[in-house]
């Protein structure tokens, strides 16, 4: 029986969201612009409000994957923002836009969870703060590092961190088109959140619903009085020794 809901912007191929999907307790409604991903909701970021009927009232999770095009170290060659992190570029400014609606958007929804995703160093620290996560796919079933930051209102993960030269991954490059390491060339698959990492999250959230659960009973009044019942059972009472 579906219970719980998950919001997934910016969803791309689906990679943020897909072990909610696989799950038969969860709902999944997903966002993106582009129509070749066949998005529940085919829509800019932009365009929507959390009054918006085709999204979920009180869902559970939201999990936001802004692009990162202008806020990756790799952008950094084109400076689109200044040393105060504020955007100076057409570009930067778009991409800033788009990712504080969705920031508002969310809010608006009022998720239990939210998690928003960016690469290791992402220009959105100098909006959101210090990131709250830190992750390399590696360790969620990927042969490339790359190190991501997630912000938001997390569940308790032991997330997990491998630093730069670890064995558990080879190296990646995008230098020429016959480099053959493994560091996916297509955009949208560099772009996707391994299954693992996925799957992470939704058992940190279903496992904090069930404990919950577990201490959200408490005895109703006709409870107290039943268990302060005597039961029946009677036994003999210790005889009360005899003055000497």
């Amino acid at each position: 029986m579906v219970s719980k809901t998950c919001i997934d912007l910016f969803a791309g191929r689906g990679g943020f969201s897909s072990a909610f999907h696989d799950h038969p307790d969860w709902n999944v409604v997903t966002v993106d612009i582009n129509p070749d991903h066949n998005p529940d909701i085919c829509a800019d970021i932009r365009d929507l409000d959390a009054s918006d009927d085709r999204l979920p009232n009180d869902p559970d999770v939201i999990l936001a994957s802004p692009p990162c095009t202008e806020f990756s170290k790799a952008a950094a060659w084109k400076q689109p923002f200044n040393d105060d992190g504020d955007p100076v570029t057409d570009a930067a400014r778009d991409a800033f836009v788009t990712a504080m609606h969705c920031v508002g958007l969310i809010h608006g929804l009022n998720p239990e969870y939210y998690v928003i995703e960016n690469p290791e160093a992402s220009r959105l620290q100098h909006a959101l703060g210090p990131p709250d996560a830190r992750i390399t796919y590696c360790q969620y079933g990927t042969p490339y590092r790359k190190a991501t930051w997630f912000w938001g209102e997390l569940p308790r993960v032991d997330w997990q961190y491998c630093p730069p030269g670890g064995d558990c991954h080879d190296g990646g490059s995008l230098t020429d088109d016959t480099d053959d390491r493994p560091l996916p060339r297509d955009p949208a698959a560099r772009a996707e959140i391994p299954t693992g990492v996925s799957a992470a999250l939704r058992r940190g959230i279903d496992e904090h619903h069930e404990q919950q659960e577990l201490t959200a009973w408490q005895p109703t009044h006709r409870d107290q009085h039943r268990l302060a019942q005597p039961t029946g059972n009677t036994y003999p009472s210790t005889p009360t020794p005899e003055p000497t």
